[in-house]
Formats: C-alpha cells, sequence, structure tokens
C-alpha cells in the first residue's frame, strides 16, 4: 500500500521506506529519487542536500527544521 495520491511512494515523508503492511521501522532512510512519490524535487542538488542534512540530523537526534 503507497501512500500517496498516485500510488508512487516507496517513502513517507521523512524519507523512511514504506513496508509493504504501510508501516515505516527502524532507522533507516532514503535519500534522492527513491522518494519521487514524496518529493518530487528529490534529484537536483539542493534538495539532495537538504534530504542528507534532515536525514542526518534525524539519525542523530537533532531538530530537523
Amino acid at each position: 500500500r503507497c501512500h500517496d495520491d498516485i500510488g508512487w511512494a516507496v517513502t513517507d515523508a521523512d524519507g523512511r521506506p514504506i513496508a509493504p503492511d504501510a508501516a515505516t521501522r527502524g532507522r533507516m532512510l532514503t535519500v534522492g529519487p527513491l522518494r519521487l512519490g514524496a518529493a518530487w524535487e528529490t534529484t537536483a542538488v539542493p534538495e539532495l542536500r537538504e534530504q542528507a542534512r534532515r536525514a542526518v540530523a534525524w539519525l542523530a537526534g537533532l531538530p530537523r527544521a
């Protein structure tokens, strides 16, 4: 089951992979094209940089804003 309007998302809004049962688990995150269904702007360097920054902050337990 996907969580976006067109059925392409394999990640949630934070980049965590969505399991077949529609749950997210653990501390795995994605950056880049795998996030296409949840984040259309995901192939240019500025967007990749921001996704990586947010992923590192989340993994380190820092504020992501």
